[in-house]
């Protein structure tokens, strides 16, 4: 394992760029001053996302909180004109009254 280091200044976060190699099944290897940091364990899963040629981002993948599931689902409704909402809401009051 290779590691090569961006910066000098101890105040930031140093930026790390491990060099690792693929196995024969297709597997990668995290160090394990990776994995101690961040607590990565067997059985975790990853968001492997292309942001250009030759460049991966490796994301560990979170699982969703039940209400991330419901923002999901309210995101995907068709938008709702409040304005014709509101108006038809004082029409059926109007005719409740009548």
């Amino acid at each position: 394992m290779e590691q090569v280091t961006l910066s000098k200044k101890k105040d930031p976060p140093r930026l790390k760029i491990y060099k690792v190699k693929l196995g024969k099944k297709g597997q990668l290897t995290v160090p394990k001053k990776i994995r101690d940091v961040y607590k990565l364990k067997e059985k975790d899963t990853f968001i492997l996302t292309l942001v250009s040629e030759g460049e991966l981002l490796i994301k560990k993948s979170v699982e969703k909180r039940p209400v991330d599931h419901l923002f999901e689902f309210i995101d995907s409704l068709p938008p709702i004109d409040w304005d014709k909402a509101w108006e038809e809401m004082l029409e059926d009051r109007k005719k409740e009254h009548r």
